[in-house]
């Protein structure tokens, strides 16, 4: 039996602690808890009515009227973006590394919606050899949980030379949020897969307007020159000599980095630092994302 990706969802949540034969359906979240250990539940048909309950519930209408409701159709937009994940050569802190990111930048593109708009992603895994996933950082996800992006929980990861495309109605507050990999050492941003997510308010729903001139991103974040794997080993290495220091100074990292970035660019290596002109006697609103 076969089942969209909106009720392997529905599977997982109806069944907390012994997971569904459905979930078995998933070849990545199959392997998991085989793995792990656990047994598919059987199919009987008292499961198949629920499931049935949960799609009526779920229907495409009852999701239709809602969204309708909490999104008018004279503001509403459809806002599109192409995003491709692959290696490139980047310089962010004057030291050239290999680096895994999106569209050969850093950081990732900036997204841009207003709330209530339809958001969706067109995702190409142009990585030969590991899957992976995006996950909107600070989203509810509410009416499109199939979609947050966490590889094995809510999808399975997108797989080396494949793509996905993410779409889902943005009915969270106006705010700054950020999105990132959500599968395996990728998943923190480590090697530049993350980049900011602004979801703007409608016109004349903005409660700072008229308080300030202009408006400017700071995208910060911390920077290895490792690979993901060789810089986990190493930091769980000096775990313990880490959780010292950051017991005595309360704000140390647990985790060794080599240095910060601000919207990509540090000066570790004699690396350029990121400038951000201002004018004098006017009010900049500063967006902060600290990855």
């Amino acid at each position: 039996m076969n089942f969209t990706p909106r009720e392997y969802a529905l599977h997982a949540l109806s069944s907390p602690h012994q997971p569904s034969a459905a979930l078995y359906s998933c070849p990545c979240l199959r392997s998991q808890r085989q793995h792990q250990g656990y047994a598919p539940a059987p199919s009987t048909t008292a499961g198949q009515k629920k499931i049935k309950s949960a799609e009526r519930v779920r229907s495409p209408w009852l999701k239709f009227f809602v969204l309708a409701m909490l999104s008018p159709a004279s503001s509403a937009a459809v806002v599109e973006y192409n995003l491709t994940i692959g290696y490139f050569i980047s310089r962010p802190d004057g030291r050239p590394v290999i680096t895994l990111g999106i569209n050969g930048q850093l950081p990732s593109p900036t997204l841009e919606v207003t709330r209530g708009d339809t958001l969706v992603v067109h995702v190409q895994n142009d990585d030969p050899v590991h899957s992976h996933s995006l996950h909107w950082h600070g989203l509810a996800m509410k009416g499109a949980p199939e979609y947050d992006g966490v590889a094995g929980v809510t999808q399975c990861g997108i797989l080396p030379l494949d793509s996905m495309t993410y779409r889902f109605v943005v009915l969270d507050e106006p705010g700054t949020y950020w999105y990132h990999s959500h599968a395996g050492l990728s998943h923190a941003g480590v090697r530049g897969i993350a980049g900011p997510l602004l979801v703007r308010p409608r016109p004349g729903d903005e409660v700072h307007e008229g308080t300030y001139t202009r408006d400017l991103l700071l995208f910060v974040g911390d920077w290895a020159h490792e690979p993901p794997a060789e810089h986990y080993a190493n930091s769980k290495a000096g775990f313990h000599e880490s959780l010292a220091q950051s017991a005595q100074w309360h704000n140390v990292a647990l985790y060794k980095w080599t240095s910060a970035l601000v919207n990509g660019l540090g000066g570790y290596y004699g690396g350029v630092y990121s400038i951000m002109n201002v004018v004098q006697g006017e009010t900049t609103r500063l967006r902060i994302c600290n990855v």
